[in-house]
């Protein structure tokens, strides 16, 4: 007689779960976003790709783009869920030009770095860095978030498309914050100038034989994303 084989009870219960487990993943993965980051001092917000504006972000602002509509999306544009932007645009998605948002390609500061200090206050989170002209840097959160952790942390610029990124170099690796620089007056603009900054710079002495513009390193080591 031939004989048939039956799963154990457990191997069944295995099955199961990991087949629960997958369709949560293919469930929620529409709920996955993409951080990016403004480039261009005003960004339009499209209803639609090539459609109307309505409403702009501002230079060094973050916005998430709906990474199961950017999969489909047309060549050159960036999808954003509306209550993002506008809701008052009555399309289920909005949209921003891609050449309106940073490359996403952090180059490391090694030289001419011109802020001395920052104080950069955003509501009632405040963060301290003290930099050296190589663009290293020591970060002291003023204010706790409720971690009780608040440095001081090593950290660096790093910067393309005169966009800055900061965060720690530690094991915390916590994100600081993100802001536009103008070479012409050699300052930060942290989200479009919304949020309040105290900045030093070093003086002629220290950045002698320096443009306005910082040196970075040409192959970029290490993308300091969140």
């Amino acid at each position: 007689m031939k004989k048939t084989y039956v799963f154990p009870h457990r191997i069944w219960q295995q099955l199961f779960a990991a087949s629960i487990a997958l369709l949560c993943v293919n469930v929620f993965a529409e709920d996955v976003y993409k951080d990016f980051w403004v480039a261009a001092e005003k960004a339009p917000i499209y209803d639609k790709p090539n459609g109307l504006a309505g409403g702009e972000y501002t230079w060094a602002e973050g916005v998430q783009a709906y990474t199961k509509k950017l999969k489909s999306a047309p060549i050159g544009w960036i999808p954003l869920l509306k209550y993002q932007a506008n809701p008052a645009l009555s399309t289920s998605y909005l949209w921003l030009r891609r050449q309106d948002l940073w490359d996403g390609k952090p180059k490391k500061v090694i030289a001419c770095w011109p802020i001395k200090r920052i104080e950069y206050t955003v509501g009632h989170w405040a963060i301290e860095i003290n930099f050296k002209p190589d663009g290293s840097g020591v970060a002291e959160e003023l204010t706790d978030i409720a971690d009780g952790n608040i440095g001081p942390y090593k950290t660096h610029a790093y910067m393309s498309q005169n966009i800055v990124l900061f965060s720690a170099l530690d094991k915390d690796k916590r994100f600081f914050f993100t802001a536009g620089y103008k070479p012409e007056d050699r300052h930060l603009y942290p989200n479009g100038t919304k949020e309040w900054t105290e900045q030093t710079l070093f003086d002629e002495k220290e950045l002698k034989g320096c443009t306005a513009q910082p040196v970075v390193k040409q192959k970029n080591t290490r993308n300091p994303s969140r």
